[in-house]
């Protein structure tokens, strides 16, 4: 509770600085943020903002890691909620490293797995993996996420790579592979297709969600 109190505490902060940056607290504020973020402590942040600056109109808008990246270039944001990555530039930027969260395999309940309490990469060399990505060329998407992470051994496993994390979990219910997903979206575990999800061993590899605005 702690933890999630500093993170929310955190974010907060970032905003009020973006928006003192802008213009005052007054005006329009466009945020973007990832996807499965509103299943986490993102809408209490929102919500606490509006409250204490009910003279900022706020624009939110759900998109994908690249896509919030590539509109924030071009000026449709103020600031973004996006994961980390060398691959990505922001010019004239200031950043906020607000968490990082790691990855869990979701599986049948009844899978062989399903009884561990963490998952080890070797484990999964005889399983179809779905991966929760987007849906870039092969060459950039190894440099990012979970493909980071991944034993390269493990990449002809991949049978699917999805965008949405739905619809990789609809994938694992119908028996085409086990999902390994970034914890932040683990708020769809929610969806009653009675899937179990267990810690992956990364080696220690995260991803970072971090708050980017302009200088």
């Amino acid at each position: 509770v702690g933890e999630a109190r500093a993170l929310i505490d955190r974010t907060e902060e970032a905003i009020e600085k973006v928006q003192s940056v802008k213009k005052g607290y007054s005006g329009w504020l466009r945020i973007g943020y990832l996807q499965a973020m509103e299943l986490g402590h993102f809408p209490v942040t929102i919500q606490n903002f509006h409250m204490k600056y009910p003279g900022v109109k706020l624009s939110l808008e759900r998109l994908h890691e690249q896509k919030l990246y590539d509109a924030y270039l071009k000026g449709e944001f103020d600031v973004i909620f996006n994961l980390a990555g060398d691959y990505h530039v922001y010019p004239d930027t200031e950043t906020v490293h607000l968490s990082y969260c790691g990855f869990s395999v979701a599986m049948p309940q009844n899978h062989r797995l399903a009884g561990k309490q963490m998952i080890d990469q070797e484990d999964l060399k005889e399983e179809s993996l779905i991966l929760r990505d987007d849906n870039l060329s092969g060459g950039m998407r190894r440099k990012r996420g979970i493909w980071k992470a991944l034993l390269p051994e493990l990449y002809e496993n991949v049978a699917a790579v999805e965008s949405d994390t739905d619809t990789a979990l609809v994938l694992v219910a119908a028996g085409i592979g086990v999902a390994i997903l970034p914890d932040f979206d683990l708020g769809f575990k929610k969806m009653n297709l009675n899937i179990r999800y267990v810690p992956l061993d990364t080696g220690g590899y995260q991803a970072e969600i971090n708050l980017y605005y302009r200088k």
